[in-house]
């Protein structure tokens, strides 16, 4: 279950992070999930900044999408630092990431048909003489 939590949670998350509290401690005085605090941990101690705000969406374009696989293939950037530097949910990196081992840059930029498949085709019109 999600819960959208404020941005004083997790400003309040982050200072007890700084005066030595562990995760659990985190958890069980603010209410937040454990693994969501560890995530935003590990991406404040990577980084160097908490993000206190959720992610706005990320336009997914052909360059973008090239420019992760590059950061993570050729420049060897950890998964965290390209979702803090480029602002990606890690669900989508994974996707990603799983689409250009299988099929490289053809498969990651292609792009699907919007809408579903029509179910039965189109009467022929018949012309009336």
């Amino acid at each position: 279950m999600y819960k959208k939590h404020t941005k004083e949670e997790w400003t309040k998350a982050f200072e007890l992070y700084k005066d030595g509290f562990d995760p659990p401690s985190i958890s069980l005085l603010t209410g937040l999930e454990l693994s969501e605090i560890k995530r935003h941990i590990r991406l404040y101690r990577q980084t160097g900044f908490g993000r206190t705000e959720r992610k706005t969406n990320v336009r997914s374009t052909p360059a973008l999408k090239k420019a992760v696989i590059d950061a993570v293939f050729k420049k060897s950037l950890s998964y965290a630092e390209v979702i803090a530097l480029y602002g990606l949910s890690f669900t989508s990196l994974g996707s990603w990431l799983r689409k250009f081992r299988h099929g490289g840059y053809e498969e990651l930029l292609a792009t699907k048909p919007k809408g579903s498949p029509t179910k039965m085709p189109k009467p022929k019109k018949v012309q009336k003489k």
